[in-house]
């Protein structure tokens, strides 16, 4: 008489929460299953509420704790019996919606499954990453909503942001993690990530735009602060390519995050040990110094420790990091900098109203270079460094999108300047770096000769920025209390070390006109109502007979390289 087995208490729930909870044998739960997925189908237009969707005073139903057997199989070791995996598939039959019941936890049956502590890279822990991965694929195909169902935090985590730093284009979620981020954070088999992004992208849900923790972190970010594989990532920014310019609520983006978590690797004794979950964004107090002396060793300051050691393994874990953040750089970059082309040109076209053809190009028909990329983009110089050395020839090579040769970019951008949140505090502090140019300089001075794709010289492109520069400040209006003249100043003075550099390399370039405006030099930095009064002191300065130039217009030859 299954009746009475039926019956359901408020706290304990039904009879399979009793039997699930004290571990009953395998062979005594497929009976009670059985027998009660039969009472259930008899039942099934008399119900208002599924049997099976009963819960306990956790919140729990039965799947819920049929979850936890299969966690306790694994995480001993052995496969998962077929008793229990036939139980399981019952469960999930005879009501699929309990794949998307949350607990009191805030968990589903799929994120219990989920957040499975790691298992090893042996046999035996990829066999239970294989177990893992079909029990999931099995949730998912029955009940496809649930991977949209989102893990229910409790205050204060629960709270919807509203940062100064946040992007420009609309993201989603509010802080809370999604299947796809629990799976990320707990280093599932790259096979349960693609099934999971799979089914999202068959939802039309949008999980990699996602803000899926109160640091206003995407998958993304996860996945680089873990130290996710290569391959993952490259996933990720192909699901969604504009996530790689997403910011923290630091203001740091995926590939800060890359740069931070080699400073951390390089200078650790052990480099390559897994990530733990509660300090993937802890950064040491020391950190600071171990960016000074990490940048050393790319900008050749400091001896090169992959040279200098006599230890074979030190020069193997030195040669293993430098590779592994080439090919982390290569899957960002590129990408970053395609973006900040197109977003500048937008932005230049509702500004003035003008575009450039070049600019505004399909950029899926287009594709930039490593260095080009690390010069475009606001990154460490570092990383500058290190794509220089990776592919030297790039120096003298034209990029497709806009006929620049990387000092072009570099001329466009000034350093690089980040906060990071340092101790277990998080007390920020700051670095601010030079731009690349001397370093683009020294390892290729004729660069500085060269015109780009809309007839200007490298020079020509630094007056714009310190032009930019003035136009931003007047625009914004920054009081004095925010950004006092001593400040305002010492930005300017960073701008006039850029277009220094370039007039010690190429002295002549004051006396070649602009290809945009047609102007000189110091015309162009004295033209328009954002023109530098101070830089064109400085340029007349250096030689003073520009004033009595005739105004006829010579045409300036590109130098070969």
């Amino acid at each position: 008489d299954f009746s009475q087995i039926s019956i359901v208490h408020s706290i304990r729930g039904t009879i399979l929460h009793e039997a699930l909870k004290h571990r009953v044998a395998d062979d005594i739960l497929g009976y009670l299953v059985h027998e009660a997925v039969k009472h259930e189908q008899s039942l099934t237009l008399k119900r208002s509420s599924p049997w099976f969707l009963k819960t306990d005073e956790l919140g729990r139903t039965a799947l819920h704790y049929m979850v936890d057997r299969i966690v306790r199989c694994l995480e001993r070791g052995g496969p998962i019996s077929s008793l229990n995996k036939e139980v399981f598939r019952m469960l999930v039959n005879v009501c699929p919606q309990s794949v998307g019941v949350i607990d009191a936890d805030g968990s589903t049956p799929l994120v219990l499954l989920l957040i499975v502590p790691r298992f090893g890279d042996d046999p035996l822990g990829k066999a239970c990453e294989d177990e893992i991965r079909q029990v999931v694929s099995f949730m998912v195909e029955k009940y496809p909503p649930a991977i949209k169902v989102v893990r229910r935090l409790p205050n204060p985590w629960h709270q919807h942001s509203n940062l100064d730093n946040s992007p420009s284009h609309q993201l989603e979620g509010d802080g809370i993690p999604s299947p796809l981020s629990c799976a990320i954070l707990h280093s599932r088999s790259m096979d349960t990530i693609n099934l999971l992004l799979h089914t999202n992208q068959s939802l039309g849900v949008n999980a990699c735009n996602t803000i899926v923790t109160y640091y206003r972190e995407v998958p993304l970010h996860i996945a680089t602060t873990m130290r996710c594989s290569v391959e993952l990532i490259d996933k990720l920014v192909q699901q969604e390519p504009r996530v790689v310019n997403i910011p923290d609520i630091h203001g740091l983006r995926p590939l800060d995050w890359v740069w931070i978590r080699h400073v951390l690797d390089w200078c650790s004794p052990t480099p390559f040990a897994f990530v733990n979950i509660s300090r993937r964004r802890h950064i040491s107090t020391h950190f600071l110094q171990w960016h000074q002396r990490v940048s050393n060793q790319y900008l050749e300051i400091d001896r090169t420790l992959g040279a200098s050691s006599q230890n074979p393994a030190v020069r193997e874990s030195v040669r293993h990091l430098r590779l592994e953040l080439l090919e982390r750089m290569a899957k960002l970059l590129p990408l970053m900098a395609m973006q900040s082309i197109q977003s500048k040109a937008s932005l230049r076209q509702r500004e003035f109203g003008v575009s450039d053809r070049m600019d505004l190009e399909d950029d899926s028909k287009t594709s930039i270079h490593l260095v080009h990329a690390a010069c475009c983009v606001d990154c460490p110089l570092a990383l500058v460094a290190l794509a220089c050395e990776d592919a030297p020839h790039q120096l003298r090579t034209k990029d497709g999108q806009k006929q620049r040769l990387p000092l072009h970019y570099a001329a466009a951008r000034s350093g690089y300047k980040r906060q990071f949140p340092i101790g277990v505090t998080g007390t920020t502090q700051g670095i601010e770096e030079v731009s690349p140019i001397r370093l683009l300089l020294s390892k290729c001075p004729s660069a500085c000769r060269v015109r780009d794709g809309s007839n200007q010289l490298p020079l020509h492109i630094a007056i714009d920025q310190a032009k930019e520069r003035t136009r931003h400040e007047q625009s914004v209006g920054y009081p004095a209390a925010t950004f006092s003249a001593r400040e305002r100043r010492r930005t300017h003075r960073v701008a006039y070390k850029q277009v220094d550099a370039i007039l010690e390399k190429y002295p002549d370039a004051l006396h070649k006109r602009d290809g945009a405006t047609k102007l000189y030099p110091f015309q162009q930095a004295a033209e328009g109502p954002s023109g530098d009064v101070e830089l064109t002191f400085l340029l007349l300065r250096r030689d003073p007979t520009l004033m009595h130039f005739a105004p006829s217009v010579e045409r300036d030859h590109e130098m070969s390289l």
